[in-house]
């Protein structure tokens, strides 16, 4: 069973599989959680897409900034408290989906900078919180019709990538490899 959750002014449920949840509250988001479990149910995979309403980049002001921090990096940090807490015979996979919040390839535009600390909190929540698999899925700036498809195979398939970019049809990952001294680009400034 899917469990929908959305951000909204006070605790609503909506239908027996959706709510409404202030971002801010733990306590109703541990209520929801609860729920589902005791009615014999079984946390597989949180899927967080709120990120992908927070405002774009060239139009952030300082409120609208807090609010996406509160449906962004806040509420993924409520999310592993929570989790940290709940006592479940798995470990739910937990996904979160954002939109241009980093650079993939070249010109790659971070129309979503507000979603941005959602990256670092990731990278932390995957060393302290391992047993959750957190895992960023990184949509392109511009929407398009094969990303549905292709964040449902992200979430389907067995990976150990923790943050993917997809971008025009394609999927990218970190990866280190050497470089020569000739490739690196000499920094004019800051240097």
């Amino acid at each position: 069973t899917t469990i929908k959750l959305r951000p909204g002014k006070k605790f609503r449920q909506l239908s027996e599989t959706e709510f409404l949840i202030p971002p801010d509250s733990a306590d109703d988001l541990r209520r929801v959680i609860e729920r589902c479990l005791a009615h014999g149910g079984n946390l597989t995979s949180v899927i967080h897409c709120w990120s992908l309403d927070h405002v774009a980049a060239r139009q952030i002001k300082n409120e609208s900034l807090q609010e996406a921090q509160q449906t962004g990096v806040l509420s993924a940090l409520q999310l592993a408290q929570v989790l940290r807490s709940q006592e479940t015979p798995e470990s739910p996979a937990v996904f979160f989906v954002s939109r241009g919040a980093q650079m993939a390839i070249d010109n790659d535009p971070t129309s979503g900078l507000a979603s941005s600390p959602l990256i670092g909190f990731l990278r932390v929540a995957n060393n302290d919180l391992p047993q959750f698999r957190w895992t960023l899925i990184e949509l392109d700036h511009k929407p398009d019709k094969t990303e549905i498809d292709a964040i449902l195979n992200e979430i389907t398939i067995s990976s150990s990538e923790r943050e993917v970019a997809l971008r025009k049809g394609l999927r990218f990952v970190n990866r280190l490899r050497p470089v020569t001294e000739e490739e690196l680009t000499l920094r004019s400034r800051n240097a």
